[in-house]
């Protein structure tokens, strides 16, 4: 659960970054579709409907805009640092079906900070299939910390 919390750490750090180099384009664009609604609404009272579905198509944008300047959610982020992990720990391997199993584990367990219960539910499976792919897998890609998982459950 450590690298969990490293990931949490990295991750506000990367959102305080991205707010901050954005807070001006950000309060610009919600400037701009205030506007854009109060022109839209003034074209509605009057009964330019063509005028307010084009100010509608420049309030999306604008919305669409705003959407690409706000920070990514902390899945998105855990899935970038384990893309970046994956390339490294797989490497040269051809991996089996077994294998990208156990990087799903992986990922729901290390990554995501996910109980052993909830990745069971997820994927489906049962414990000792469970159990069977993570030691497989950790034997394979990790030989060192091979006795971690053990030791929770028992």
């Amino acid at each position: 659960m450590k690298h969990v919390d490293k990931l949490r750490e990295d991750w506000a750090k990367h959102c305080r970054v991205h707010c901050w180099k954005y807070r001006d384009k950000v309060r610009a664009l919600n400037e701009k579709v205030k506007t854009l609604q109060i022109e839209r609404d003034s074209y509605l009272g009057i009964h330019e409907y063509h005028n307010a579905d084009m100010k509608d198509e420049d309030i999306e944008i604008a919305k669409k805009q705003l959407k690409e300047c706000s920070p990514i959610k902390f899945q998105e982020f855990a899935k970038r640092e384990f893309a970046k992990d994956y390339k490294e720990i797989v490497g040269v391997h051809d991996l089996t079906e077994q294998d990208r199993l156990f990087f799903r584990i992986y990922f729901y367990r290390e990554y995501l900070g996910s109980k052993v219960n909830d990745v069971i539910k997820l994927l489906g499976t049962n414990y000792k299939a469970y159990y069977k792919v993570y030691s497989a897998g950790m034997k394979l890609f990790f030989p060192e910390d091979e006795t971690q998982e053990i030791s929770e459950v028992g």
